[in-house]
């Protein structure tokens, strides 16, 4: 299982299809949902242009949320409880690209770092 797939498991809310959650449509591909309303998703599709597209439940698979630094630490606080130190939080951070808040534009070595933690 991989560390996305990891923190995705342990935050459920990653997962609910809510206003930037990424999606998959069987016939555009990878979109941002901007609304749903259990019956339809709405989405933005970027190709060479931004295209608005409605479709139903049928023919979407719920991608989830961009995976965060919040998302990390509450990954971490939720699995290791009071055994993660401060100064592992600190490190931590450090290693973190600050240029990117997103989990997938993050090292290779910070991520291995961050299964090691957990």
């Amino acid at each position: 299982m991989t560390l996305e797939q990891k923190i995705r498991n342990a935050i459920p809310e990653l997962q609910e299809a809510t206003k930037g959650c990424v999606i998959k449509s069987k016939y555009y591909g990878l979109a941002e949902l901007i609304h749903y309303d259990k019956e339809y998703f709405n989405y933005l599709f970027v190709d060479e242009k931004l295209q608005f597209r409605s479709d139903n439940e049928k023919n979407i698979e719920i991608i989830g949320k961009p995976i965060q630094l919040n998302h990390v630490l509450e990954y971490l606080l939720e699995i290791r409880k009071y055994s993660i130190t401060d100064l592992q939080i600190i490190e931590l951070i450090n290693r973190w690209n600050l240029k990117s808040k997103l989990l997938s534009n993050q090292s290779p070595e910070l991520k291995n770092f961050i299964n090691q933690l957990a």
